[in-house]
């Protein structure tokens, strides 16, 4: 995993690494510069620099293509008077460089090959006005007559902490985060205004870091399934009990099922209305079926055979489901992974999550959410990692809010934000899915918490498989199981 840093998290590791690594803020300013340059190709250039650091980062990124012989033009947001002072050290070496150079005081009209947006950095906490707002806006005007725009660190607007947008804000191809990814730069909307993401070595590392670091996102390294052993058998790579689908419901059961099986555990067994036997047994001949009509008798063999349930899909709220999900959560003991109708049912009485007899992990969508803690829609998606985080710690469960970034926090632990997946997995049964993956994976002996995120994280990439072989409008939760085969060993 790769840490994400929070804009006061990122300051204190800047000041640190000039204060006690003895790396001044000139040194890291020259560094981020140079990352900037180097993205930048062919034709003519416009730097578009506010009154801080960030600015400086701007001036001195235009210095170093103008030494490599680029054709650039400069243009200061604000009184110069104000600029902060390491800015107008950089602004004094651009002139020193070419006295004839103009510091434009507004965005100029003309043709640009590419708009380097320095305006304001991680540091923004306030709408957007004025001339910064019109400077925005003449910038995303460039970008529509073809300019390609590169923010530094976080495009213009955005606030750095929730991927806000405060007023307006730079949309960029690229932006360049430096030293660490911001979690604005990969929430929503935020994420929708940075293009290409890149992240830049600047001399600020992970020893510069004060405190405990609590938000992550997973990188390549984490794109693996369980490792398997020549001697082993079905039973090594454990049992996962599906508790799903109802009277009148059977389709959120197989793909949950299917998903669990299909991510490398050893054994399924659903435990469903008598109405889905058939169907199950057809679809999935490899899992094991248990039915209910209107009584559990049969349940507790069932949760005695397994090593961790899911349960929720499609199983609906009647007064058997309700009974099922209290005896899973006030008696059965084992791992769950808490999905769907289940989490409807809990909605009524959050207060069930506390007598839980093992450990949880509850996979909600926005709108589950909403009901379990209360809180409108609009906010949570605000503020997920704050919501999540407050979920789990209360609740003491393992919370994967979803949404376009689904968030996973861990209780008294890390928050994970995922990066992978893509808008075609916005289709009936993907949550499904998830269930069936996290299950399967906490089944092979992956710690529960590290089950759901990385079960989100390989959820979207096998999204991601499957977006590319059928495209967005034609994949099916279906196809996000077929493709799971792609993903590493």
């Amino acid at each position: 995993m790769e840490y994400i840093l929070s804009a006061r998290e990122m300051k204190e590791a800047d000041e640190r690494t000039s204060r006690e690594m003895h790396v001044s803020s000139a040194v890291l300013m020259e560094r981020a510069a140079l990352a900037v340059a180097d993205v930048v190709g062919s034709g003519r250039v416009l730097i578009v620099a506010g009154l801080g650091n960030n600015g400086g980062d701007g001036f001195a990124a235009g210095r170093i293509l103008m030494e490599r012989g680029a054709d650039v033009d400069f243009c200061l947001i604000g009184d110069e008077q104000k600029c902060s002072p390491l800015e107008k050290e950089q602004l004094a070496s651009v002139k020193a460089f070419d006295s004839s150079i103009e510091i434009m005081q507004t965005v100029p009209k003309g043709q640009y090959s590419w708009i380097i947006d320095a305006i304001f950095g991680i540091s923004l906490n306030r709408e957007v006005g004025g001339i910064f707002a019109d400077a925005v806006e003449a910038i995303n005007k460039h970008r529509e007559d073809g300019a390609k725009v590169i923010s530094i660190d976080i495009p213009s607007g955005i606030e750095a902490d929730s991927g806000k947008v405060l007023g307006c804000a730079v949309k960029a191809d690229i932006t360049i985060a430096c030293a660490f990814k911001k979690p604005g730069e990969l929430l929503y909307p935020g994420a929708d205004y940075v293009g290409e993401l890149r992240r830049a070595d600047i001399g600020i590392t992970e020893r510069s870091i004060t405190g405990e670091i609590k938000t992550f996102a997973p990188d390549k390294s984490d794109a693996y399934l369980p490792a398997r052993r020549s001697d082993s058998n079905k039973g090594t790579y454990g049992k996962v009990l599906v508790i799903a689908g109802s009277e009148e419901i059977c389709g959120a059961a197989i793909l949950s099922a299917s998903a669990a099986l299909r991510s490398g555990c050893g054994m399924v067994r659903v435990y469903t209305h008598e109405n889905n036997r058939i169907a199950l047994q057809t679809a999935l001949p490899e899992a094991l079926v248990t039915t209910y009509m209107d009584s559990t008798i049969k349940l507790k063999s069932a949760v005695e055979w397994c090593d961790i349930a899911v349960i929720g899909p499609g199983l609906g709220t009647s007064d058997i489901a309700k009974e099922i999900l209290e005896f899973m959560l006030k008696e059965a003991g084992v791992p769950l992974v808490i999905d769907a109708d289940a989490l409807n049912m809990i909605s009524k009485q959050p207060e069930l999550l506390k007598t839980i007899k093992a450990e949880a992990v509850i996979t909600p969508h926005v709108a589950e959410m909403s009901r379990l803690c209360g809180q409108d829609i609009k906010s949570i998606k605000g503020d997920p990692i704050g919501t999540a985080r407050d979920f789990a710690e209360t609740y003491h469960v393992t919370c994967v809010l979803k949404d376009a970034r689904t968030v996973t926090a861990i209780p008294g632990g890390a928050t994970v934000i995922n990066t992978s997946g893509n808008d075609g997995m916005a289709t009936a049964g993907s949550g499904d899915v998830l269930t069936g993956i996290i299950a399967s994976l906490a089944a092979q002996g992956e710690k529960m918490s590290e089950a759901a995120w990385r079960g989100v994280y390989l959820h979207g990439l096998a999204g991601d498989s499957a977006k590319e072989k059928f495209g967005a409008h034609s994949m099916t939760s279906s196809d996000i199981i077929d493709a799971i085969y792609t993903l590493k060993r």
